[in-house]
């Protein structure tokens, strides 16, 4: 789902911690968010919820990182292609299966970002500006392309039409008769014109041209 202008943002928040889940809810919240918290991925995120703007997971266990949290949530149909927040600790943000703190996936339809712990809540909230103003972008740009695409291929099949051309001389025709008073061009014209017409609007109506979506 892209989000539109004047809609909220849907993030999906993975969060094993009560107590920071809630605290990370809130804020988002407070800025307008729509959030749907979950202690883990699951099948059920198919089922429930519509695709996410953003994906927001944390992968610390008891102990240490626990990446297939992360794993299983990319896994899932539903966040197949969403941005993606990763919260973990610094110590383990190495062991990181993609790439390092604070870095972009090469891929634009599902970048990622590392954000250690302990952080400040505005630099969460800046990354997922930015993120989500890059799938903005990247939407926006998608739309252009196709709206293009659809275009030039209208105009290679719209060839240019000889018949407001035949219309018009009719047309002619048939004031020429009114002032010369003759009956038999005006007659003419007045087919003439018929005629084109008709051609003109049946050679109109084609079918509109199909573009491959990606």
């Amino acid at each position: 789902m892209h989000t539109s202008p004047g809609e909220q943002p849907h993030v999906l928040l993975i969060e094993s911690d009560m107590c920071l889940r809630r605290l990370i809810a809130i804020g988002l919240q407070s800025r307008g968010m729509q959030v749907s918290e979950f202690v883990r991925a699951s099948r059920e995120l198919t089922l429930k919820d519509p695709q996410p703007d953003l994906l927001v997971v944390d992968v610390d266990g008891d102990v240490h990182s626990n990446w297939s949290l992360l794993q299983e949530a990319q896994a899932l149909p539903s966040l197949s292609g969403v941005p993606t927040i990763v919260l973990c600790w610094e110590r383990e943000c190495q062991f990181a299966p993609a790439l390092p703190t604070g870095q972009f996936a090469n891929s634009l339809s599902q970048p990622t970002t590392y954000l250690t712990k302990p952080f400040d809540a505005r630099v969460l909230h800046q990354a997922m500006d930015q993120l989500l103003q890059a799938r903005a972008v990247e939407a926006a740009t998608q739309e252009a392309d196709l709206e293009a695409a659809l275009l030039a291929s209208y105009s290679r099949h719209s060839a240019p039409s000889i018949f407001p051309m035949v219309t018009a001389a009719g047309l002619l025709l048939l004031v020429i008769s009114m002032l010369l008073m003759q009956v038999a061009l005006g007659v003419a014209g007045f087919l003439i014109v018929i005629i084109a017409l008709l051609c003109w609007t049946l050679g109109g109506e084609k079918p509109a041209p199909r573009v491959a979506s990606a």
